[in-house]
């Protein structure tokens, strides 16, 4: 099973440049600490020789790091799948360099062994932990057996208390990765669960204001939409226009060929009326066999064109439940005045429909 959570992944990059900038940081404290060492040095001791303390204690060990640290940018920009591993690796070179070069002999310079595991916690990698760990206690082993003044009683106590602390971390960094796993998993789980109701909150949304059959919208939403539109028109003037359309012989179809035939005549008259809609206009279903359409930001001259083009789309298709037969709409356009409520502007709409009804059906009436 993977070791990093998905949610980890996604600020991988982030969390890899804060760890290679903190070991510059890291250098950059060092480099200070020598330079007061260097001072103190001379002023305190006569036998503190200069020009072998920058050599042996600051250029040497200084430039080591640098180079190491210019090798891993190179990485981390070239070869990013490698990015991670050299993090580790430049960790533990660091620590490596730091009591190698400056002085294995000092008392508490092996704690700077600590720093590889704290850039393990960082990138929540538990198996760097225990390699950083062994190798650790690996190298406490080469500074014992190769560095005699280290044989004695005190020094050996202090690789004890050295040793006790890399452990007492790698637990703590360990226990930490584990906590900070189980949050980024429970961190993923609810957001998934917030995704989740949102899209069914979405979905009941769309399914209280959209008509199942059309997927226009309802009746409902119609009303809620003009009222909030007028309002709006009377602020700000644009032109609005509205429409009434209504399947001719739609009871006949109904009666002959069965209700199933009904609804898909439906579907295919809301298809053409999409089709032919623009980001600002509206459609609905408004009942049984009916639609209306409201168009803004068009003369009449240009409602009148779209409506005609549906109404004349609408007559050419040929529906093979209907044995080959053709269905036709009427419509009835008004374009809205100043002194109209909502009433007022459907019952126009209303009354051209009914003219095209009674005038022979299959066109547009304009009120």
């Amino acid at each position: 099973m993977a070791e990093v959570h998905p949610s980890i992944t996604m600020t991988k990059d982030r969390w890899s440049r804060l760890v290679v900038n903190w070991y510059w940081m890291t250098l950059g404290l060092i480099v200070l600490g020598q330079v007061v060492i260097f001072f103190v040095g001379q002023q305190m001791t006569a036998e503190f020789e200069p020009l072998a303390y920058i050599v042996q204690y600051m250029l040497v060990p200084d430039i080591a790091i640098t180079v190491i640290l210019v090798g891993l940018e190179a990485i981390t920009r070239k070869i990013p799948e490698y990015r991670e591993r050299a993090i580790f690796v430049t960790g533990l070179l660091f620590a490596i360099c730091m009591t190698l070069f400056i002085s294995p002999r000092l008392p508490g310079a092996l704690i700077i062994l600590i720093l590889p595991l704290l850039s393990s916690m960082l990138m929540l990698k538990k198996s760097y932990i225990y390699i950083c760990l062994s190798v650790s206690y690996f190298y406490l082993i080469l500074l014992f057996i190769a560095i005699p003044e280290r044989q004695n009683v005190a020094s050996i106590c202090e690789m004890i208390i050295v040793a006790f602390v890399l452990v007492a971390t790698a637990m703590t960094g360990s226990g930490v990765i584990t906590r900070g796993l189980e949050l980024f998993h429970d961190i993923d789980k609810s957001h998934k669960s917030v995704q989740e109701l949102l899209v069914k909150n979405a979905m009941m949304d769309r399914t209280n204001k959209t008509d199942a059959l059309t997927e226009l919208y309802n009746h409902k939403t119609y009303h809620e939409y003009i009222e909030r539109l007028i309002e709006q028109q009377q602020r700000s003037e644009f032109p609005l226009q509205v429409a009434m359309m209504d399947v001719d012989n739609f009871k006949k179809v109904n009666d002959t060929y069965g209700h199933w035939v009904g609804d898909i005549v439906l579907r295919r008259v809301a298809e053409i009326i999409r089709a032919h809609m623009e980001a600002d206009d509206f459609a609905a279903r408004y009942g049984g066999e009916e639609f209306i359409i409201l168009l803004t930001s068009k003369t009449m001259e240009q409602s009148l064109m779209v409506v005609e083009t549906i109404r004349k789309a609408v007559a050419e298709v040929i529906f093979e439940e209907l044995n080959q037969g053709r269905v036709t709409i009427s419509v009835g356009l008004h374009d809205f005045q100043a002194n109209e409520d909502k009433e007022a502007f459907f019952r126009k709409a209303d009354a051209a429909l009914y003219e095209a009804k009674k005038t022979g059906k299959n066109r547009t009436v304009i009120i």
